[in-house]
Formats: C-alpha cells, sequence, structure tokens
C-alpha cells in the first residue's frame, strides 16, 4: 500500500503543493526511526523521498534524504548500496555554505567507518573516523569528536600496531575525563588494560580495572553489562600476574560462563592453560591448549569465510552496475565500476592472504604450547614407568608387603634426579637439611606413592608418612598445609 501511495504522489508531484508536506513526514519520520535504532525493512519509501529531493531539496535536505537511503541499505544488509548512498550523501554536501549541516555529514562518515570495520578494512576504517572527527568538531560536537578519535584504537590494533592504540585510548580517556564523562573514560582506559599487563605496569593496570568497576558499565554484583565479557579475561590475567591464583581462576572461569560469544570463549580457556602452566599442571595446559587451538582455528575459517563473502558481495554488487551501465551506454561510469571491480577482487585475495599469514603465526604459537604441555606428559610417563617403579610397586602390594632397600632408593634417586635436575637443590636446602627418611619420603611422594604405599615401603607405622608430609610442608616452604599441600608443591617441581 505504501509503495502505491508514494506512486500515486510522485504522478500527482508536478501539480499537488502538499506533495513536498508528505515527503517531508516522511523524512521525519525515517530520520526518527534511524534515531531510535528501528531497522528499516524496504528501499521504497527513502528512494522516492531521495528522488523528490534531487530535483527540489536544498544541499542539506539531499544530503540527508541519501543518508537515510543509506541507514535503508545497511538494515537490508546492502552494504555495498549503503556505502554508494553515503558517497552520495556526501557530495550532496556544501562544506562551504554557512548552514551546512555538519552533524549529519559527521554520521555519514562514522557509518561508513562502521562498514568498513565490519569487512575488515582498517586503514579505510581510520580514514572515515578522522573525517568524521573533523566534522563534529566543525559542528561543536566536542564528545561526538572524542568518540570517533578513540574507535580508531580498535582499528589500529586490527593492524598489530598495539602502541598507537594504547596512546589513542589514553588520551580519549584523557579527554573523555575532561569533559565529566567519566563512564567513556572508564571505556577508553579498559581498552588499555591489556598492554599495561603486557608491560608488567600491574598498578596502572589495577587503576584502569578500578575505574571500569566503577563505571555504569558495572553492577553492585561486579557483573559487566552484555558484549564487555572480555573484562573478566582482563581481570583475570590482572590477579594471575600479582599471584592471586583464585582469584585468576574465578575470573577466567567466569569468562566462559558468561561469555558466550566465540572470542570470549577463547580467551577463557587461554586465561586457563596460562594459568595452569604457571601452576604446573600439565595435562590442564594440555586440554585447554587443545580446546584453544580447535576454537581459534573454527573462528579464523569462520572469520576468513565472512570477510571473503563480504567482499565477494561487493564485488557482485559492481558487477551487476558495471552490466547495467554498459546496456545503458554510459562508458565513464564503466569504466569506474570496472576499476573498482578489479581493486575489489584484488582486496579480496589481499585478506585472505593476509588473514592465512595470521592464521599460520596462531598455528605456530598454539603448537609449541601445546608440544611444551605434552612434553611435561611425557616426564610423568618416563617416571611412572620406569623399571624402578615398577619394582616398588610390586614391594609396596606384595603380601605381606616388603621395604625397599638401599639399591632400590638408589636407583629411584637416580631416576629423579636425572629426569628433575633442580629436585635435589629444591627439597634439600642448605638451611633445612633433611634426615634419610625425609629424603626418601620426596623421592617416593614425587614418583606419586601414595602415603599408605610409602609407609609400606620404608618399614613405618600406617598414617606416619601422612604426618610426616605436613611437617615437610612446613620445614620445605615455611607455611602450613596438610599431606595434600604438601604432594600439590613437590609435584610442581619440574
Amino acid at each position: 500500500m505504501r509503495y502505491t501511495f508514494f506512486i500515486i504522489l510522485s504522478l500527482l508531484a508536478a501539480c499537488s503543493g502538499g506533495h513536498r508536506e508528505h515527503i517531508e513526514a516522511e523524512l521525519l519520520r525515517a530520520r526518527k526511526m534511524n534515531k531510535e535504532y528501528v531497522s528499516f525493512t524496504t528501499d521504497s519509501v527513502m528512494l522516492a523521498v531521495a528522488s523528490w529531493y534531487d530535483r527540489h531539496g536544498t544541499p542539506n535536505e539531499r544530503m540527508e534524504a541519501h543518508y537515510l537511503l543509506g541507514c535503508t541499505y545497511r538494515d537490508m544488509g546492502e552494504g555495498p548500496r549503503a556505502i554508494d548512498c553515503y558517497h552520495d550523501a556526501i557530495a550532496c554536501a556544501d562544506t562551504t555554505a554557512a548552514d551546512c549541516d555538519f552533524h549529519t555529514l559527521c554520521r555519514v562518515h562514522a557509518q561508513m567507518a562502521e562498514l568498513f570495520h565490519r569487512y575488515y578494512q582498517p586503514r579505510t576504517a581510520i580514514r572515515e573516523l578522522r573525517k568524521a572527527q573533523r566534522m563534529a568538531y566543525k559542528d561543536g560536537d566536542t564528545l561526538m569528536a572524542i568518540e570517533c578519535f578513540f574507535d580508531q584504537s580498535n582499528e589500529y590494533e586490527r593492524l598489530g600496531r598495539a602502541d598507537t592504540a594504547f596512546a589513542i585510548a589514553t588520551e580519549a580517556a584523557r579527554l573523555f575525563t575532561a569533559k565529566g564523562q567519566h563512564d567513556r573514560a572508564a571505556a577508553a582506559k579498559n581498552a588499555t588494560i591489556l598492554l599495561l599487563l603486557d608491560q608488567h605496569r600491574t598498578d596502572e593496570a589495577k587503576a584502569a580495572i578500578d575505574a571500569f568497576l566503577a563505571s555504569a558499565y558495572v553492577d553492585s554484583m561486579g557483573n559487566v553489562s552484555p558484549g564487555r565479557e572480555i573484562f573478566y579475561y582482563k581481570r583475570g590475567l590482572y590477579y594471575l600476574q600479582t599471584g592471586r591464583t583464585d582469584s585468576a581462576e574465578y575470573f577466567f572461569r567466569k569468562e566462559l560462563r558468561d561469555g558466550l560469544d566465540v572470542n570470549n570463549q577463547i580467551a577463557g580457556r587461554k586465561g586457563l592453560q596460562t594459568l595452569y602452566e604457571k601452576l604446573g599442571k600439565a595435562d590442564s595446559v594440555a586440554k585447554y591448549a587443545a580446546e584453544g587451538y580447535s576454537m581459534s582455528d573454527s573462528v579464523y575459517m569462520l572469520s576468513e569465510s565472512q570477510n571473503v563473502q563480504s567482499l565477494q558481495a561487493m564485488f557482485d554488487y559492481t558487477h551487476n552496475q558495471l552490466m547495467v551501465e554498459q546496456k545503458t551506454g554510459e562508458l565513464r561510469k564503466t569504466r569506474l565500476y570496472m576499476v573498482i571491480a578489479i581493486l575489489s577482487l584484488l582486496l579480496i585475495i589481499s585478506v585472505v592472504v593476509y588473514l592465512a599469514h595470521s592464521r599460520d603465526k596462531q598455528h605456530a604459537i598454539a603448537t609449541a604450547k601445546y608440544q611444551t604441555a605434552i612434553s611435561e606428559l611425557s616426564l610423568e610417563e618416563r617416571l611412572a614407568t620406569s623399571p624402578i617403579a615398577t619394582r616398588l610397586q610390586e614391594l609396596a602390594n606384595s603380601n605381606p608387603p616388603q621395604t625397599a632397600g638401599p639399591a632400590d632408593i638408589g636407583a629411584l634417586k637416580t631416576l629423579i634426579c636425572d629426569n628433575i635436575p633442580s629436585f635435589d637443590q629444591t627439597v634439600s636446602p642448605p638451611q633445612q637439611p633433611l634426615t634419610e627418611h625425609e629424603y626418601e619420603v620426596c623421592l617416593l611422594t614425587r614418583l606419586s606413592f601414595p602415603s599408605v604405599s610409602i609407609d609400606r615401603l620404608t618399614g613405618v607405622s600406617e598414617g606416619y608418612t601422612s604426618k610426616l608430609k605436613s611437617r615437610l610442608h612446613k620445614k620445605l616452604t615455611g607455611a602450613e598445609g596438610s599431606a595434600k599441600d604438601f604432594e600439590h608443591w613437590i609435584m610442581g617441581i619440574k
């Protein structure tokens, strides 16, 4: 009905004085929908509006009509057509006029930047954000200008220029603070946390974390607003770096539980992998390294597919336009679209090559970590399957049980010291010398023998070794602890 209505209006345009009022009403409605994030579902209305303003409107009216037509195609998932409309809108603007609508012009460039971000073209996105920033300053909208400046940090991260991204986010935080926008400043500081931790600037990282926790993006229970769950991973890294492993594990697991998208899942697994590397839990390291690598590989394939599809869509649209222009005989535009088509195809190839290179690098890192974890597992396998381990197991399980002789203990010591050179120095510091029996308990515990088996192998009464382990924990670590604490500590000696 609406499409028919506009056809009728178009036919009556020359003689109907009320047509402008109808067109203006539709423009106002479209403006309101866009402002309130209501998606457009058809282009019929805005095509008629843009066409009418092209004939009867002022530069500002023509610019806004083409901008809203571009927003229509954006909502319909037709990015290339949206970019064409945004270019048309920019061409309509008269920037030399005293009444130039820099407010709309700023948003045109910002919308183009968002689309180029979606199509993984960070350099083009940066250029559009800089233009949007200049238009915002001309409009007197300092806050919007700072937003456009801050958004550039994300694009520099994509380009691998972490230092530039950090500098922009830091300056943006200062500018937001000067404007009294403390929540936005906290969001900008949040973007600097990872680099601060990479440089072990923990005090500054804590200040950024505290600022974000005090912002409107975090509720009284410490839960972040949807879409910002990566903060849990950053907070976990901070606790890991400052030695609070229990807190680190809590936030890495919270990242896995609350951050449901694949990037958050990868971050949570990466955090747990790093934590267990520090704790010396080789089997857990292998688990999370393998899961993280598998998910990263899937994300790479999905990302590569999406980017190629997006660029292919741009190529297809350009190709279709080329066919239209050939049929209408507009040779100049034909040549232009041919150039765009070739550049689009080259862009597809360059993005695929870039992503392939990035994937190979990620694969190499993940493989190295995974191989390290596997080598640690191999150490435990070598110890557990050694001849002396088998013999000691047989002695402990015999009926009646038999004690280990000096030759057995000597062979065990050789096995442990050959595979773990740091073992003797760790369990026998000069200031805390161990008795012969205590040293034997350390050796047998490192070979994963339980307390009851050690009781049998050393000929002491049942339950004695368990109590001795508690004393050994205090003696060797200086802290109170149970037999389980001692076993966990000594198994961490690699």
